[in-house]
């Protein structure tokens, strides 16, 4: 029991620890390493000092971030922390300062004046002296010195992050590397973090990259072969190259390639040489999320580090991404496969050309490459321009009636009685689930007043604890698993999957015109002998309906035969 000068009346000969006590120590990069007042080891041996002094209070454990921003909760030794608290091992926590705790005002005053004293967690700071068990203040007191001491760290973080900005933006302005790893394809020099150098590794893959999009490949191509290759992508590279590396979406990698991921590295100007930073900017110096930055606002240097692919790859690259705005100089418009047409063999985007003999006029696509680079650097790749869109136009009829087709089926099995009785036996267990959670939380709520009110101790109170937060777990994963399931039934496409909504839009069309050829179509490619492959943007979700559709035939059957001949 506490008088108000914090000394200890009737203390019985034998010492008391009702309070389990975790110390916790947190060092940032801002704080630097020099300082001694703010070092581990010193943050460490003046809590321990502390804790030698205190009667009722046993040490349980440390918990120390070296390194980490007080800017966000999101360090790991603190989420460790809480996690014990959480499991009922601490019911009290030490920190040197309120700025070792946090720097950011909102997550202090969360858990202090909130969280902390919900759970019934004793909370102490030697500098400012706070501790949440002596009621010798006020709570307005309480709140009025946390705020303040609050506020001066969080002004003492905003002004660190501005300068350390300025430091970045300087070194960006100079083609130094400031990034923690090194982009795909690329190493930190060992002799200078701010200089870049070629992985020989994963720079070949990089090349394999640009090549194969360079000759036509599509970028679905592409990262099928990736994946194929059984080649990890830049993510899981990183952590089994990398000790320290992590991702928020590491957990949830599941190391294959993504077109997205291909497409960056193709639109990549790191990859020629130039250094390029400053692409995405923090949202907020209390908040990890960025944002993307226009490009006037990039920091880019040229020539900063050995180049991984030429500039005429790259740029040829960048041509099949750009090459679709190109417009007639006679009519201003542009023409109706414009930058979507490619030779087969060299991935060149092919020209368009007029040429009049007699009294006709015919207009073809054909390949340059042979006339711009040299004989034997492609083959004579030529298509007339009505041959094309006639073949075109009729792919495109053939694909909407696919697409009408698989509508119906999709319908058919939305419909299914035997369906929708499975898919209300699961909303039906949904229902009770998170009932069942509800009742749960109630339960863990009302544990906590048994103890204040003394119908259970604390052995009780942990043991209970215990049950109910296992409890709560499992019936949480019971949730997801069962949400996870109607979400399979939901996008069974129900009727209207995004490619059949495209081509449905464009039914019984007898011609063609730009809209349409370019919502629908990603590539053509044109083969020598004037045989062609057309890519279309929705090939993936075409199969994956496909696939849906052959795993409910048995269903699908049922369903037709029940209908009057």
């Amino acid at each position: 029991m506490y008088n108000k000068n914090n000394n200890y009346i009737k203390q019985p000969q034998k010492d008391f620890k009702p309070w389990r006590a975790a110390i916790y120590i947190r060092l940032s990069k801002e704080d630097g390493d020099k300082s001694e007042s703010n070092s581990i080891t010193n943050q460490r041996n003046i809590l321990t000092d502390y804790l030698s002094q205190q009667r009722d209070i046993e040490l349980v454990g440390e918990y120390s971030d070296d390194g980490e921003s007080g800017a966000t909760a999101d360090r790991p030794d603190f989420q460790r922390m809480l996690i014990d608290v959480d499991a009922g091992k601490i019911n009290c926590i030490i920190v040197k300062n309120l700025s070792r705790f946090s720097r950011n005002m909102g997550i202090t005053i969360n858990f202090i004046t909130e969280y902390f004293p919900e759970i019934g967690l004793r909370f102490i700071s030697l500098d400012p002296k706070y501790d949440s068990a002596v009621d010798d203040i006020s709570e307005a007191e309480k709140l009025l010195n946390i705020s303040v001491h609050g506020f001066m760290n969080e002004s003492y973080l905003a002004t660190t992050s501005s300068s350390i900005k300025k430091t970045l933006d300087t070194n960006r302005k100079k083609g130094l590397f400031i990034g923690s790893f090194a982009p795909y394809g690329y190493l930190k020099d060992p002799n200078d973090r701010h200089k870049l150098i070629v992985n020989n590794e994963t720079a070949e893959v990089v090349r394999t990259i640009f090549q194969k999009f360079a000759h036509g490949e599509s970028l679905l191509g592409i990262t099928k072969y990736l994946n194929n290759a059984g080649i990890p992508n830049p993510s899981t590279y990183k952590r089994m190259n990398e000790p320290t590396y992590c991702h928020g979406s590491s957990n949830i990698n599941d190391g294959l390639w993504s077109d997205k991921t291909v497409r960056r590295i193709l639109q990549s100007e790191v990859y020629i040489g130039n250094m390029v930073q400053g692409k995405n900017k923090k949202i907020s110096y209390k908040n990890k999320k960025c944002k993307a930055t226009p490009r006037e606002n990039w920091y880019i240097v040229e020539n900063t580090h050995e180049a991984i692919i030429g500039n005429d790859l790259f740029f040829k690259a960048q041509e099949r991404f750009n090459s679709g705005s190109r417009s007639s100089p006679v009519t201003n418009r542009v023409d109706l496969f414009s930058g979507l047409v490619c030779c087969a063999d060299c991935g060149r985007i092919m020209s368009k050309n007029t040429k009049k003999n007699s009294n006709k006029t015919y207009v073809y696509y054909k390949c340059t490459t042979s006339k711009k680079l040299s004989p034997t650097a492609c083959s004579n790749h030529t298509i007339r321009a009505d041959e094309l869109e006639n073949t075109v136009l009729k792919t495109i009829q053939g694909m909407i009636n696919i697409a009408i087709e698989q509508e119906e089926a999709l319908k058919i099995i939305e419909k299914s009685s035997k369906r929708n009785t499975e898919f209300s036996a699961l909303e039906s267990n949904l229902k009770k689930l998170l009932a069942e959670k509800e009742k749960i939380k109630l339960k863990l709520f009302r544990l906590y007043d048994n103890r204040e009110d003394g119908v259970i101790n604390d052995e009780q109170f942990r043991d209970y604890k215990s049950i109910y937060t296992k409890q709560s777990v499992d019936t949480d994963n019971q949730i997801k698993a069962l949400e996870k399931q109607l979400e399979e039934y939901k996008n069974g496409y129900d009727g209207e999957a995004e490619h059949i909504k495209y081509f449905k839009n464009h039914g019984n069309i007898d011609s063609l015109n730009r809209a349409i050829v370019t919502e629908l179509i990603d590539l053509i490619l044109v083969y020598e002998g004037g045989k062609i492959k057309i890519n279309f943007k929705f090939d993936d979700i075409f199969k994956r309906v496909d696939e849906y559709i052959k795993l409910n035939t048995g269903l699908l059957e049922e369903e037709k035969s029940k209908k009057p001949a």
